[in-house]
């Protein structure tokens, strides 16, 4: 299996578009998403696969075009398109967690994906 793979990836309405490079990619079985409980992640259905922000390319929008809302202890920035809504991505300093929901070339289901169970409810 590839060591890495491109993704292309938007919000809903395509306002804000990029291109994503993943290691190891999303179909390895060694790879995860993460799945937090928290109250914003489970109310926008999240799944977030973390990587460098050198590794996105924006190709349209990005994320100061996207909103931002942070809560409670402010540790983490939540990103959404403020025109269609879609909840595209979470970040804290160089790392960003991108929504897998908002990718288009899996070679996977979704529901098939690994995952690893996050607390965040608890911090």
């Amino acid at each position: 299996m590839a060591a890495s793979k491109s993704y292309n990836g938007s919000c809903h309405c395509g306002s804000n578009t990029f291109s994503v490079t993943i290691s190891p990619p999303l179909e390895n079985p060694e790879q995860k998403v993460l799945s937090c409980n928290c109250s914003i992640c489970t109310q926008n259905g999240y799944l977030l696969t973390f990587v460098p922000a050198a590794n996105i390319t924006w190709s349209k929008g990005g994320l100061a075009n996207l909103t931002k809302y942070e809560f409670n202890k402010k540790n983490l920035q939540h990103y959404f398109c403020g025109t269609c809504g879609s909840s595209c991505a979470a970040g804290m300093g160089n790392q960003v967690g991108l929504n897998v929901r908002c990718l288009q070339n899996l070679d996977v289901e979704i529901e098939k994906l690994g995952r690893s169970e996050y607390d965040g409810r608890a911090l």
